[in-house]
């Protein structure tokens, strides 16, 4: 088969791999990565959804678990579960008992980071029998451009830096991140020691052994992680990019990830006005909550979903989830001020 584009060709390959090639589980999850599957809008695009968390259409802010959609995307997941596409230990299973299920052949699909892509095929000794393909968020209609995607820059996905106005060291921790901007500071926080992690090769920057091949065994993240400022609040440098993921693979994972229309639903990334911190806070911990477990509890059949309205809807509302709303909204007008 082609790679799936919509939701409905997704169902067919998932359906295929079970009945036809007899994979136990085609589509496994991983917990740690359950939410992110879902605030990144993979399937909940093919549903009119760009993510299950905020967005914005037009600076109107919305909660897509709070949306009508939503239910859709509920109901398609709970007929994954049914049919026995889907995991049914989602909830619960490990980053390690996935890949095992995908490297040994019990599963076929897995929601992963584009890092993973090299550690399961390096597992694997890159075995030419075994191949990893990223797929695209779902689409509404084939050929349409996803509606969202798991792709994001950093200043949506929490990699921001927020001084307190109490601090004594405002200025010095200003300093340290403006650091990470300068000439100088972008090559530090990207390639490291120059001489350690890497040397210069035709006037770029190229990681040495000690990254790629490190003689302690630690893996090329881990080096970049101890040596460099991987994934902070920084321009994280393509050419970096393009060695810590040298597989091809990895890149058309990036390349489908980030094509998507994402950046129209975005919010960005601003903190809530501090005279609503501690009520925001209250209300987001018990909502979020709820929806977490009634997700799991709709997909699974143990709630059903003709009470999506008269219990979970109506229990969003009982805990506040409009108040919630109008919190976020004043935020996000303050910052497009």
């Amino acid at each position: 088969m082609a790679p799936p584009e919509t939701a409905e060709e997704l169902y067919q390959y998932l359906s295929r791999c079970k009945n036809e090639l007899g994979i136990r589980t085609p589509l496994i999850m991983n917990r740690s990565n359950f939410n992110n599957f879902f605030a990144g809008g993979c399937i909940s695009s093919a549903f009119g959804l760009p993510r299950t968390d905020a967005y914005q259409i037009n600076g109107k802010v919305h909660y897509g678990s709070y949306d009508p959609q939503y239910k859709e995307v509920l109901t398609y997941l709970n007929r994954l579960y049914r049919e026995g596409l889907l995991d049914p230990n989602f909830a619960v299973t490990d980053e390690p008992t996935a890949h095992s299920a995908i490297m040994g052949g019990t599963s076929a699909l897995i929601f992963s980071a584009v890092t993973r892509i090299q550690v399961m095929s390096a597992a694997m000794n890159f075995a030419p029998d075994f191949t990893l393909v990223a797929l695209p968020s779902m689409a509404r209609v084939k050929g349409e451009i996803p509606m969202h995607s798991y792709a994001d820059n950093p200043a949506t996905n929490g990699q921001c830096v927020f001084v307190p106005s109490t601090s004594r060291q405002v200025e010095n921790v200003l300093k340290f991140f403006n650091y990470a901007f300068t000439e100088k500071g972008h090559r530090v926080a990207n390639f490291g020691i120059e001489g350690l992690t890497y040397n210069m090769v035709n006037g770029r920057e190229v990681y040495t052994d000690f990254v790629n091949k490190n003689p302690n065994g630690h893996t090329l993240d881990g080096i970049l992680r101890s040596h460099c400022l991987l994934n902070w609040a920084m321009i994280q440098d393509e050419w970096m990019t393009r060695q810590r993921f040298p597989m091809e693979s990895q890149v058309d994972a990036m390349e489908k990830w980030g094509y998507s229309d994402g950046r129209r639903y975005r919010i960005i990334n601003s903190s809530i006005l501090i005279d609503l911190v501690d009520e925001y806070a209250s209300l987001f911990t018990d909502i979020n909550t709820f929806i977490n477990e009634s997700r799991a509890q709709f997909i699974s059949g143990a709630l059903p979903l003709d009470q999506f309205d008269s219990y979970y809807i109506a229990g969003l509302r009982r805990m506040g989830i409009e108040r919630m709303l109008t919190i976020l909204q004043q935020s996000y007008d303050v910052y497009n001020r």
